[in-house]
């Protein structure tokens, strides 16, 4: 079972700089298990991360005509994209509304919730029917 807490720990980011999203976000509330971590970072970090040598995930840039940077477990982005409204909330504006748990900043479940329901995949569609039961049973 994958520590989501300290292998976002393990990369000592700085502050202010990323925002963790989908699974690592329910693993970390109990909510079911995940076996990577999904980060969206702004574009500097992108960058810096990319010239440590992390490397662009071609077969998703070939798939999505999109960038990003893939080292296991982590696959990072520079923002989330809508598909219903063709838009990308960039990493600032997630940064701003991400919850603290233990430090780390994770989207809030109800932001988690909004994402999957964009665009559902089936996995998409189990994790609506968790989440929506973990806001019933903690009234969130």
């Amino acid at each position: 079972m994958l520590d989501h807490l300290a292998a976002v720990r393990s990369l000592e980011l700085p502050e202010g700089s990323y925002v963790v999203i989908g699974g690592s976000g329910l693993a970390v509330r109990g909510i079911r298990e995940s076996n990577d971590v999904d980060m969206v970072v702004t574009n500097e970090l992108f960058k810096e991360l990319q010239n440590k040598g992390w490397p662009i995930d071609e077969p998703f840039r070939q798939k999505w005509n999109r960038v990003r940077l893939k080292r296991e477990p982590f696959e990072i982005f520079t923002d989330i994209y809508l598909k219903r409204s063709n838009q990308f909330i960039p990493a600032d504006q997630l940064i701003k509304k991400a919850e603290l748990i233990e430090g780390i900043p994770f989207l809030s479940v109800r932001d988690i919730l909004f994402y999957k329901t964009d665009d559902p995949r089936s996995k998409d569609i189990a994790d609506i029917a968790l989440i929506a039961n973990y806001l019933r049973s903690n009234q969130l």
